[in-house]
Order: structure tokens, then sequence, then C-alpha cells
């Protein structure tokens, strides 16, 4: 089962993974993966072997040979086989035994099936189980949940803000279940092909029990927010997420960060946050989330680093000190990365933090609206302004007026030197912050 298999996908086997490539694992589902260039092994042959009676069984089910592995350890890839039986991968190495069939991987690259640390495919595991735009990539372990943004649990309120609320960023779903171990007994029953691991979110948590409200909680308002926290947790939950830019999780201070995250602590989860701010208040953002850590005991997991516009261009170098700083002191941070210069978010939460200047220099794109909006689809900020003759603000504004649920942005606001710079920390794992979509 997924949430008992995956249970274990903590910071320290993570860290095992090459700080230069996607975290991997060898993994069940698939056993393992190749490069791009394997789309011709499917054409490889098989191993002949004369059909007698005296034959021995084969030892294996399969055993990929001749390929350069690539195991995860940051060790240099080596010439090896790879043999597996049932689920289990059971020797990497010169392989002298038989199989049901052989694959010669000569000349592409074997490894380890891909862990996606950060995704948005809680609704998509259960809709598209095929998961085809995960597995087509190598991957064979998504970790769901991030941002604060989730499925579960779902009381009837969150039901009816889920569509203009999170269903943009995770996809339609009627949420056929109340608490989080519901939820994943249905990605159980739908038998995802891929392995799932997932966090309590927190903006999730907070809907259910206050809403929108830009109050701190009562004491009984945190105390049923614990307890749904926990039961997460019970159900098999690696952790709890918070996106502290999008509504309703900014309206959280820390406080109840860490008492939510004390929660965790008691399981040995992590806290994982797309934090307040990746633009000039980055370095602030980054010690509240530490503060978090500290404060309630949990590892700490930061969402997607950067350093988000021109005028922070090289805050990276700084961000990244600060945090090993940190785990000087003994307090455990990592990090987690998409390999691209461009991030994708809420055009409203961008607007509401305080990025609409942003919007006038630097090339930003309208990536999804309604059916009836899509003249603005695939279309800078900019050039939507011209068209209606009005200020980049007023035309956000106009946009933000016309949608009913906010459409999405690319903004392409990273420098590709700080990008490298992550990628390159030893403490950063890759994750695509990649929503549901098709191959």
């Amino acid at each position: 089962m997924p949430w008992r298999t995956t249970r274990s996908i903590e910071r320290r086997s993570w860290q095992r993974c090459s700080r230069r490539r996607a975290s991997s694992t060898w993994s069940s589902s698939p056993p393992c993966c190749t490069s791009r260039r394997s789309r011709s092994i499917a054409s490889a042959s098989r191993r002949a072997h004369p059909e007698r009676s005296e034959d021995p069984m084969p030892e294996y089910d399969l055993i990929i040979r001749n390929g350069n592995v690539i195991d995860g350890t940051l060790a240099p890839g080596r010439a090896a086989d790879v043999a597996i039986a049932g689920d289990r991968i059971e020797a990497v190495g010169t392989v002298i035994g038989t199989a049901r069939r052989e694959i010669d991987a000569r000349g592409h690259a074997v490894s380890p099936g891909f862990i996606d640390v950060h995704t948005h495919d809680d609704a998509a595991v259960v809709r598209d189980p095929r998961v085809d735009f995960k597995i087509m990539q190598g991957v064979t372990t998504d970790v769901a949940g991030n941002c604060g943004a989730g499925v579960a649990p779902a009381n009837e309120a969150f039901r009816q803000f889920y569509p203009a609320g999170f269903a943009p960023i995770l996809g339609e779903s009627a949420l056929p279940w109340s608490t989080t171990a519901e939820f994943f007994a249905a990605v159980d029953e739908a038998h995802p092909a891929c392995n799932v691991a997932a966090y309590v979110p927190h903006g999730v948590v907070r809907y259910n029990v206050v809403g929108l409200s830009k109050e701190p909680p009562t004491d009984v308002e945190l105390q049923q927010m614990r307890e749904l926290v926990d039961e997460g947790m019970r159900a098999g939950a690696i952790g709890m997420s918070s996106g502290l830019v999008y509504l309703p999780g900014s309206n959280a201070e820390t406080p109840e960060l860490i008492e939510l995250a004390k929660v965790v602590a008691r399981y040995g989860g992590i806290y994982t946050s797309h934090i307040r701010n990746e633009g000039d208040g980055l370095l602030a953002a980054v010690a509240e989330a530490i503060t978090i850590g500290e404060a309630s005991g949990c590892p700490v997991q930061i969402s997607h680093h950067k350093a988000g516009g021109p005028h922070v261009k090289g805050l990276t170098k700084d961000s990244l000190r600060f945090i090993a700083e940190a785990r000087a002191r003994g307090i455990d941070v990592d990090v987690d990365v998409y390999p691209y210069t461009a991030s994708s978010s809420s055009l409203a939460a961008m607007y509401r933090i305080g990025r609409g200047p942003l919007f006038e220099v630097v090339p930003s794109i309208i990536a999804s609206v309604k059916y009836e909006h899509e003249k603005y689809e695939g279309k800078y900020v900019a050039d939507i302004a011209r068209e209606l003759g009005m200020p980049v603000g007023d035309a956000i504004q106009k946009i933000l007026h016309d949608e009913e649920n906010s459409p999405s942005v690319i903004m392409f606001i990273m420098d590709e030197e700080d990008v490298r710079r992550v990628v390159a920390d030893d403490h950063a794992m890759i994750g695509s912050d990649g929503r549901p979509s098709e191959p």
C-alpha cells in the first residue's frame, strides 16, 4: 500500500540522491527506468533459450544488461547488469543467471525510478491512476500535498471552496471523502502506477476550521486544527506543508504553524513550506521556516527555493549560507528546487503579495483561463495591457475581475545562475512543482 511503503521517504533517504539530478530510489513501481535515449530499448533482443524440458527455470523475471548504472549514491556511473525478480531488484553488478526476459541497455543509462519530491498531483492520482505524465518521465514516487494545498480533509465548507480555491492548481475533484484516511484509502483503491506520499496541507486544515478568517485561531479552533493534522499523520502522511503566499495559509501566523508542526514532530514527520516571500523578503521568510522547525522539532524542507525578481539576483548565495548556518546549529533544513528560470502561480496571489510591479519588468504569460476568456491565454500580461489600452496594474485587475477562478501565470523571474547554485547545493533535491497534464 502506498501510504505504508512511502512513509519512510524522509529526508535522510533523500540525501543519498545525487545533487545534480532528480532524486531517485530503487523503486518497485516500476523497478527502474532508463534515460530519454531509451525509447529504442523496447526493440532490444531477448536472450534465446532452447525450450528443453531439462532446462532450469530462469532465476529472474528481467535482467537489464550492459547499461551505465547511475544508482543515486553520488558514485560515478558504472557498467553493470540489473536483475529483477517480482517487484524487487535482486542484484546489481555482473549477473550470471538467466531471466524470462533480457534487455540489452548498452549505450543507455539505467537508474532507479525518480522521486518527484514536490508535486500537485493529489487529485490526479485518483482521477488518472495511469499517471502517464509521471511514469513516462521515469518518476516512480510522487510526493503530493505541497504548498498547503490538497484535497483532504474535506468538510462541506471546503468542498464549496475547492473549485475556486484549489482546483486551478490540483484539478477538478468531487472530494468524495471527509478525512485524510479516507482520501488515502481512495488512492489505494485507484492503484496508481507510481508510489504516492503526501503531506497534510495546512491551508486545507485551516479552511476546514476557520475558513478565510484573518484572525488567529482561538484555543478551541487551534485544537481542532491539531486534531486534523494528527488524523492525517496517523493515516500515514509524511508531514505537513504550508503555502504562506496563498489563501488561506497566508493568514496564518508563526505561532499557529509551530503548534501544528509540533503534532507532526511527534510522528517523525517533516515541515515543508512555500515560504512567505521569495523576493526581497526571502531571508526573513527562510528565517521563519527555520524558526518553525527549531521550535517544533520538525525537520524543515523549503519548497522550490529561489530568488524571484531582477532586484534580488544573486540572493541565493545569502539564503543558502543562512540555511547552512542553521544546519551547523543542529537544525535539519533542506531545500527542493525546480530547474527552470520561470515560476508558475496564481495571478491573484502574486498580485496580492505585491508582485504587481514585477509584471511591468519581467515577461509574464497568462497560462490558463476559462473558455470564454481564452483570448487572454498564452499572451504576455504587458501585451494584454497594451491591447486594452490601460496600465499593467489595471489590466491585471480586469483579468481578475473577468475570471471567477484566478488564472495561472508564468513569470520569468529567476536568474539562471541562482537556479544553478541551488541545484548544485548538497542539500537540494529536484521537484517538478508540476500540475497534472497530458504526457
